[in-house]
């Protein structure tokens, strides 16, 4: 390959990068601040108690945007969501299997839980979470857990840092954030899962208007 060649490859590269490193800082620049507590805290049958976050896990997770709340039902039942969001493409989502794990806790199964079309607008036709089973000392728990990016929602990370790529190179501000729902098991797994399940619908359709 001649130098004149491999010096104009050189350039068109350069300036690919170039175009990519302005689209990020200029998509980064008009990235809109949101108030995750204008989340109802009424979801249906379901009334929510908001918890502050230490600095130290905003720190860690290097953004501003997360929402600790405990949902209870009319039966009595507990849940816990969490929404870590970030206004752009630099996100730094902890492995929640990772996470969750450690002294006295541990993943005895690991699957993808359908759980129905509640928002006709997501883009997709079905909707369907992580589901991590967790074996503990104090009590087993399950955790159910997906990704958001506007009216995109999908369980695989991979599919949801593509959309975002693929929304970055459009000249749209890929934001995104990761939602996950814990419960202790109530009485068994099915009954645990149902009221999870319950609880989603509920919160699925206001999602996109919230995080974006």
């Amino acid at each position: 390959m001649k130098k004149t060649t491999r010096y104009l490859i050189l350039l068109i590269l350069l300036a690919i990068t170039a175009g990519f490193v302005f689209i990020d800082g200029s998509l980064s620049k008009s990235a809109r601040a949101i108030d995750l507590e204008k989340l109802p805290l009424a979801l249906g049958g379901w009334r929510g108690k908001s918890y502050p976050v230490e600095e130290r896990i905003l720190r860690i997770l290097e953004t501003e945007y997360i929402l600790d709340r405990d949902y209870v039902n009319g039966d009595g039942k507990h849940l816990y969501l969490s929404i870590v969001y970030y206004p752009d493409n630099k996100i730094g989502f902890h492995n929640p299997e990772s996470c969750n794990t450690g002294a006295g806790s541990k993943i005895i199964q690991k699957d993808v839980l359908p759980i129905g079309n509640q928002n006709p607008n997501t883009q997709q036709d079905g909707f369907k979470a992580n589901r991590l089973i967790l074996q503990r000392t104090q009590g087993d728990k399950v955790i159910l857990y997906f990704f958001v990016s506007g009216n995109y929602m999908t369980y695989d990370y991979l599919k949801f840092r593509l959309y975002m790529m693929k929304q970055q190179m459009s000249f749209r501000r890929p934001s995104g954030a990761q939602i996950q729902i814990h419960s202790a098991i109530i009485s068994d797994l099915k009954t645990t899962v149902s009221v999870m399940e319950d609880f989603i619908q509920n919160l699925v359709p206001l999602l996109p208007d919230y995080l974006s």
